[in-house]
C-alpha cells in the first residue's frame, strides 16, 4: 500500500543517512580527525565499491575502500583498518546477526505452535471436505487391507454405513449414500 511504501523509504533514508553520523562517531571515538562530510565521502563510497558482488557480503573490499578512501584525508592505515571493521561491525554484522536471531526465533516459535495445535489431534475428512474428530469409543468399520465391496469402476459401490479407503484418504459415507468408483 503506499502509505506503507512511504513508511518504508523514509525509515530506508533516515537510516542511510545516519550511516556518515555513526561513522563520523566511531572516527572521533578512534581519535581519528575527519569532519563530518569527509565520513559521509569515506562511508558512502566504501559501500558502493562493497556492493560489487566480488565477495560473498562485501568482505574485504570495504575494508580496502575505506583505507584507500581514508588516506587522503591523513588517516594512517591501521587506524583506518579499525575504523572500517568496527565500522562493518556496527553496520552490518549486529543487524546481520540480531536479524539472523529474530528468524530463528520466530521460526522455533512457529514450529512450537504448529506441534502444540497438530499434538494428539487427527482428523478425518469426510464426504464435502468437512474435518471430524474421530469419536472415542465408536467402533471402526472399515479394516485396514479389506476396503468397502465396489463393483465396476463405472457402477456404483455397496458402501452403506462404511468408511472407504480412496487415494489414501478415508472418507465416512453416510448410510443412505451411495459413492461412483472410480
Amino acid at each position: 500500500s503506499p502509505p506503507a511504501l512511504t513508511g518504508h523509504l523514509l525509515l530506508a533514508a533516515a537510516i542511510w543517512l545516519l550511516f556518515p553520523f555513526k561513522a563520523w562517531l566511531l572516527a572521533w571515538a578512534l581519535g581519528i580527525e575527519i569532519n563530518l562530510w569527509q565520513a559521509a565521502l569515506v562511508t558512502y563510497l566504501a559501500y558502493m565499491v562493497a556492493m560489487l558482488p566480488l565477495t560473498p557480503g562485501g568482505l574485504g573490499t570495504f575494508e580496502a575502500a575505506v583505507i584507500f578512501l581514508a588516506a587522503p584525508f591523513g588517516v594512517a592505515t591501521a587506524p583506518a583498518l579499525a575504523f572500517a571493521v568496527l565500522l562493518r561491525l556496527v553496520t552490518f554484522w549486529l543487524p546481520f546477526l540480531a536479524s539472523a536471531l529474530y528468524l530463528v526465533g520466530r521460526l522455533v516459535i512457529l514450529r512450537g505452535k504448529i506441534a502444540a495445535a497438530s499434538a494428539g489431534r487427527r482428523s478425518f475428512p469426510t464426504e464435502g471436505g468437512i474435518e471430524q474428530q474421530p469419536q472415542q469409543g465408536r467402533q471402526q468399520l472399515f479394516q485396514p487391507g479389506r476396503p468397502a465391496r465396489c463393483r465396476h469402476p463405472q457402477q456404483q459401490a455397496a458402501t452403506h454405513g462404511r468408511q472407504v479407503e480412496h487415494h489414501l484418504i478415508f472418507f465416512q459415507i453416510p448410510p443412505g449414500h451411495e459413492l461412483l468408483s472410480r
